[in-house]
């Protein structure tokens, strides 16, 4: 059973690596819930920071420049790596990229992959014999081009060290499924209900309305 309330020792480090094209919506999907659950907890339970590869600005692939902090291989160890890449993941399948990503992951807890991150990291090796998903759309691809690798079609899937993300709204999933583990089940349904995610509870006036009877 999970617990209902944690509190952490120190801040959980994450860095939040985006490569050109990333989508916003998946960033956004991780950075609010963990905001929200340092606000409303009123503990700093999550320290962030955004990086590049070359510590320049990321944009979107929606046109958003995004400023980073530091180049990656300016990150020293962090407990989360979250590797956001989503289209044009091709053009960043470099060996240089490749060699950064290992190095990086090395200095990490864990490594995560959203969208087509995983993408990324399987090229870079991370992935071999392992369980991983992606997004969707590249799925069937990814399986024939990684054929270490064990790919479903999930949501969500964590095989060691390592996470991988199918996209936007799974995102959300991973980051609720965060804030759970390490402020307690009680700090993942705040979030939720700020963020009117899930169902709402039925109070006696929906009762009334929803009953027909009445």
């Amino acid at each position: 059973m999970p617990e209902w309330t944690k509190f952490p020792d120190r801040p959980v480090r994450i860095a939040f690596l985006l490569f050109d094209e990333f989508s916003n919506l998946c960033l956004a999907n991780c950075i609010e819930p963990l905001r929200a659950a340092n606000t409303l907890t009123h503990v700093h339970a999550f320290d962030w920071r955004i990086v590049t590869m070359d510590g320049r600005t990321g944009r979107s692939s929606s046109g958003i420049d995004i400023l980073a902090s530091a180049a990656l291989s300016q990150v020293g160890a962090v407990d989360y790596l979250f590797v956001l890449a989503s289209y044009a993941h091709e053009s960043h399948d470099t060996s240089a990229n490749r060699r950064m990503l290992r190095t990086a992951a090395r200095r990490a807890e864990v490594t995560v992959g959203l969208d087509s991150g995983p993408w990324l990291l399987a090229s870079a090796g991370l992935l071999s014999g392992r369980r991983a998903t992606v997004h969707w759309d590249l799925l069937d691809a990814f399986t024939e081009r990684f054929l270490d690798v064990e790919a479903s079609q999930a949501r969500v899937l964590k095989d060691g060290p390592y996470m991988t993300c199918a996209g936007a709204m799974s995102a959300l999933d991973l980051t609720l499924d965060l804030i759970a583990e390490h402020l307690g089940l009680s700090a993942r349904l705040d979030v939720e209900a700020l963020f009117l995610h899930g169902d709402p509870p039925v109070g006696k006036a929906d009762e009334a309305v929803a009953d027909p009877m009445v």
